[in-house]
């Protein structure tokens, strides 16, 4: 938000018609996920952390990136540790959340599956290991009774 606000007053300073304050206003979305557009915008903002996630894994599975493989898996880790639920969650809400979840849940469950214990050791300081390997479980885990029900 420092930087946006640099940016507009380079681009702005002595603008007298508002147009920063309509910015920054708009900017306040991005910043708050309780109100109505925030929520979208970050659920929005959720399934392109998935996609980035999912693209990685895919590279993984296919072996088509071998000199970037474990940081490709510890990507789809990090991203499989935080959206999966919370996109589970909001699906209820957001129908085309729900429709890319179907659509996608091949992947994602070969997703979950290229993860080790291992891409938690070698990528996270010790102190962090435990906690990354049980948000990516408890994640597997609403993934898994997502798709039996």
């Amino acid at each position: 938000m420092r930087q946006l606000d640099a940016i507009l007053d380079r681009h702005y300073g002595e603008d007298t018609s508002g147009i920063k304050d309509i910015i920054l206003e708009a900017a306040q979305v991005v910043r708050d996920p309780s109100s109505k557009l925030g929520h979208a915008f970050n659920t929005i903002e959720r399934v392109g952390y998935m996609r980035t996630g999912l693209r990685s894994a895919l590279h993984v599975i296919e072996g088509t990136a071998p000199d970037c493989q474990e940081g490709l898996r510890w990507l789809a880790a990090d991203v499989l540790s935080n959206h999966p639920a919370v996109l589970i969650e909001r699906s209820a809400i957001y129908m085309p959340v729900r429709a890319y979840l179907y659509h996608q849940r091949y992947l994602i469950t070969s997703a979950f599956g290229i993860v080790s214990p291992h891409t938690f050791t070698s990528n996270y300081p010790e102190e962090q290991q435990a906690t990354k390997e049980a948000a990516f479980k408890t994640n597997q885990q609403a993934w898994t009774e997502w798709l039996a029900s």
